[in-house]
C-alpha cells in the first residue's frame, strides 16, 4: 500500500522527503534498504546528515545510542547539516 501510495503521489507531481535512516548503512545494497527509501520513484528525495566537517553523521561510540546516517551513492540525493 505505501508503493501504490507514493506512486499516486507521483502521479499528482508530489515531492517526498524522506530520512536515509539512521543504521550506518549503504542503502545502495538491496538487503539493507528499508522501505520506503528503496522505493526508485522519481518523486522521492532522500536526506542524509554530515557533520560540520563534511562527513557522514555517527553517533559516538561512548553514547548509550547506536548508529549513524546511512549513506549510498544511487540512493542518496541531499545531505544536510545538523540543527
Amino acid at each position: 500500500m505505501l508503493r501504490e501510495a507514493v506512486e499516486y503521489a507521483a502521479s499528482k507531481n508530489v515531492l517526498i522527503v524522506v530520512s536515509a535512516g539512521n543504521d550506518s548503512m549503504d542503502i545502495d545494497l538491496p538487503e539493507n534498504c528499508k522501505f520506503p527509501q528503496c522505493f526508485d520513484t522519481a518523486n522521492m528525495v532522500r536526506v542524509a546528515e554530515i557533520d560540520f566537517q563534511g562527513r557522514l553523521y555517527r553517533i559516538e561510540p561512548s553514547s548509550k545510542f547506536v548508529g549513524g546516517s546511512n549513506y549510498g551513492a544511487k540512493r542518496l540525493e541531499i545531505v544536510r547539516l545538523p540543527l
